[in-house]
């Protein structure tokens, strides 16, 4: 069986910093990357949380360091994956913002001939609010 990799190995795959502050779309993006450089590396895992939450800094950090000071370490770095993206998902994509988002989403037009630019404005509000844009042929129907 696959050891997994060292963090030398996994931070050799240069996966990107998260401080906290760059909204929502940034956190879901973050976790993206996040989980394509843990899969890459062959990051095992029991490693992947630890590995990912070095990778917080500024506000993300000091959230992160109250997590494992109220919950303590050895069950912070036991959780499953999916629990750690759960709960950097309510933290950093709070429910005002993703309304927010929802509202933008729904008044989004394209203006000009500017398409590259709506269609990544669009996708990244559909991964912010799914709920809008599922099941696929409501997604196409807003698109257009």
């Amino acid at each position: 069986m696959p050891h997994g990799c060292s963090y030398k190995e996994f931070w050799s795959c240069k996966p990107i910093e998260f401080s906290g502050n760059e909204g929502p779309i940034a956190a879901l993006r973050w976790i993206e990357k996040t989980e394509a450089v843990l899969k890459i590396s062959k990051c095992a895992e029991k490693d992947k949380i630890m590995f990912a939450s070095n990778l917080f800094k500024n506000a993300a950090l000091e959230w992160w360091n109250t997590i494992l000071q109220s919950r303590g370490s050895d069950r912070v770095y036991n959780m499953e994956w999916e629990e750690f993206k759960n709960m950097v998902e309510r933290k950093f994509c709070p429910p005002n913002e993703k309304e927010q988002i929802a509202n933008k989403f729904l008044n989004l037009r394209m203006t000009g001939v500017d398409s590259k630019g709506y269609t990544t404005t669009f996708f990244e509000y559909a991964r912010i609010v799914p709920t809008l844009a599922s099941p696929g042929p409501v997604l196409i129907s807003r698109y257009i």
